[in-house]
């Protein structure tokens, strides 16, 4: 299996008036659509959400391995618990929630100031 797999489904989304453009930071990988050029704004709040999950995974290694939902931790940052809470049912590790909870903070803003009303990301 390649490394890399090209996403041309990317390219035949139909975006109108939209501005859409391409973020990859590590593993994260976004092709997102939105009323404004957003690059700097999505930027910002993929290396925040990057850096909350990695910081808590080098002080809990095990929580990016497991393969069982783990309990909350009220000293874990929002983006962990709500990866625990959303896989707590599912008999799945948190980590398979990573793409989902990281989209939500994307099309809510994150609880930043910037315009997001009308914003499409697709999470890989």
């Amino acid at each position: 299996m390649p490394l890399y797999t090209e996403r041309t489904y990317r390219g035949s989304s139909n975006a109108g008036d939209l501005v859409s453009f391409h973020m990859k930071i590590k593993e994260t990988d976004l092709w997102v659509s939105a009323e404004q050029n957003l690059e700097k704004e999505t930027r910002d709040l993929v290396l925040d959400c990057r850096q909350q999950l990695e910081s808590h995974i080098r002080m809990h290694p095990g929580f990016a391995t497991s393969l069982l939902p783990g309990a909350s931790d009220p000293y874990a940052p929002k983006i962990v618990n709500d990866m625990i809470e959303a896989t707590k049912d599912l008999s799945v590790g948190p980590m398979a929630s990573v793409a989902g909870a990281n989209a939500g903070r994307f099309t809510s803003s994150g609880g930043r100031s910037c315009q997001m009303q009308r914003m499409t990301t697709f999470w890989n």
